[in-house]
């Protein structure tokens, strides 16, 4: 099991090292660490009108809709080609779904 706690470690920096104060910047650097580097240089830059990128927040678990889907199409009526769909959908998050976490 792997107990590194980097969203310390990112706090740290971010408030320490870097004398930023920003909840908005702290945020979104704990959620997408890969971009940290890049919101605190954007950050620095211009401060007073920073946003981070919103678009990379979401709520939708795209796996279990599809699950759901497939249930539902094997519960209710069985349409072989739309189940086909949808397992190769769910297939193809899968296999995308690592790079995200």
């Amino acid at each position: 099991v792997n107990g590194y706690q980097f969203e310390k470690d990112i706090a740290f920096f971010i408030k320490s090292e870097l004398g930023i104060n920003s909840e908005e910047l702290l945020f979104y650097c704990q959620n997408n660490p890969a971009l940290l580097l890049s919101e605190t240089s954007k950050y620095l830059i211009n401060s007073n009108y920073y946003s981070s990128d919103h678009s990379l927040i979401d709520d939708k678990n795209h796996i279990l809709e599809i699950r759901k889907e497939i249930f539902e199409s094997k519960r209710s009526n069985l349409n072989i080609k739309n189940l086909y769909q949808n397992i190769k959908k769910e297939v193809k998050y899968k296999k995308l779904s690592f790079l995200t976490y």
